[in-house]
This record gives structure tokens, sequence and C-alpha cells, in this order.
């Protein structure tokens, strides 16, 4: 499966007609970013175990559907200075390293409601105080297209 350009209405398609699980989606979003973000340094935290047991728990609910939710199944990566609930939150801030969101964010009740799939935690500048990922406690974010570049 070839996720490089995919769209959210080309899973949803996938999904309904069975072409592919979410199971499959899921592990082949995981499988590129175990791939290519070491060099890249998008993700802060992968939950790779939350995401496959999202994903097996949604196969089950859509194989007795035909309708639901276009973000159903649908993986998808959280900035992370937005909450969810028992995930580690840092807002790119060595200060917040070790702070567990107590609740989710009420983007990620929506997203949950969809089911779309949370892959994980995705770097940013620290406290949101910019664009380019450069000034963020942990690491730079490179450009996927050229590693001499930001994001």
């Amino acid at each position: 499966m070839d996720i490089k350009n995919i769209s959210i209405s080309r899973i949803h398609q996938g999904l309904v007609k069975r072409e592919f699980s979410v199971l499959e989606v899921t592990k082949e979003f995981l499988k590129k970013i175990k791939k290519e973000d070491r060099d890249i340094g998008a993700f802060l935290e992968i939950s790779e175990e939350g995401a496959l047991a999202q994903a097996r728990e949604i196969d089950q609910t859509i194989s007795k559907e035909k309708d639901f939710p276009v973000l159903t199944g649908v993986p998808c990566a959280i900035k992370d200075i937005i909450l969810v609930k028992g995930v580690r939150c840092t807002a790119g801030s060595k200060f917040l390293e070790n702070y567990i969101a107590p609740y989710d964010a009420t983007a990620i009740k929506k997203l949950k409601e969809q089911k779309a799939v949370i892959l994980g935690k995705t770097n940013l500048d620290e406290f949101g105080m910019g664009s380019s990922t450069e000034n963020s406690a942990f690491n730079p974010t490179r450009n996927p297209d050229n590693l001499e570049r930001v994001s």
C-alpha cells in the first residue's frame, strides 16, 4: 500500500469497499514513521501500541457497519500542545517533559468520536511560539523533502 499521497477520502473509500483494514493502514503509517522520522524529528512520541489497539477495535466495529464517519480509521498525528488523556504533553518544552494530560482537549474528543487513529504527538516550537520547530526544546523538525530545511 502506497501511503505517501493517500487522502482521507481514499482511506474512507478503501475501508468502505473493504480493500484494506484500519490495522493495515495504521501499520503502514507506523512503518513509514519508524523508517523516516529519526532523520526528520517530527514525532516526540509514537503511540504504537495504542494506535494498533485502536485500529483493531475500529476494524471490529466497522466490520458490522457499512456507513461510518469519514474520519473513522484515518491515522492522525497530534501536535504536542493538544491534550490527549493519559499521554505526555510537553508543548515542546523541557519544563513539561513529564506532564501527563488529565483529560482530552475538545478537538481530541471529536477525533475520538469519529474513531480516528492517533499515531502519536508531534514536535513544535516551545509553547507554540514559532512556526518552524527550530525552537523546540527537544530537536528541530526537518523538512521530509529536503533535510537541510525546516518543515
